[in-house]
């Protein structure tokens, strides 16, 4: 747009406007860093605190959605909110005590049971991957789910998503954050 900012300083207006806006609160820091990141202390980036995961490059996200859920609903709602900081509080220290990608998952899980927000046609994917080994979780926000997992479990992944009306989507992490292509 011509403005002269810096990345940081581009990210933190973007950050400000997802705020403002009620389209989300840590999807702009976790963009601008890249990888796999856990925000430890809420801010825009390089104001907040992110711990950014180092993953091995022999790992596939399988993601699949049947819809989105509202961003702006679940934080005009107060319950639901104190209810996603208290599960989020809950169960931070625990990931940081093994931030292994595994145990992100794992941890992942817990918080999405917690928030309470998971469908009945999105738990029975879930749980159909539980059943074949495999764990996954909800994205926050959206009635999806994706499985941080190494790449030859895939297409076994994905044909599991399908049998449940999904069209899931494979892709790599990147570990670099938002840039030009």
């Amino acid at each position: 747009m011509g403005l002269s900012l810096s990345m940081p300083e581009a990210a933190q207006i973007a950050h400000l406007c997802e705020v403002e806006c009620k389209t989300g609160l840590g999807t702009v820091a976790s963009v601008f860093s890249g990888g796999l990141t856990v925000r430890t202390a809420p801010g825009a980036p390089e104001i907040g605190q992110v711990r950014k995961l180092n993953l091995p490059s022999s790992l596939s996200i399988v993601s699949a959605s049947f819809g989105p859920i509202s961003t702006r609903r679940v934080l005009a709602d107060h319950h639901l909110k104190k209810t996603i900081n208290a599960c989020g509080q809950a169960l931070i220290q625990k990931f940081l005590g093994d931030a292994s990608y595994s145990n992100f998952m794992t941890i992942s899980r817990k918080f999405s049971n917690c928030v309470g927000l998971m469908s009945s046609r999105l738990r029975r994917a879930v749980s159909a991957l539980d059943l074949s080994g495999y764990t996954c979780s909800m994205m926050m926000l959206g009635e999806s789910l994706f499985c941080l997992l190494p790449h030859e479990d895939g297409a076994r992944v994905e044909a599991i998503l399908r049998s449940h009306g999904l069209t899931p989507t494979t892709s790599t992490l990147s570990q670099s954050g938002a840039h030009l292509i």
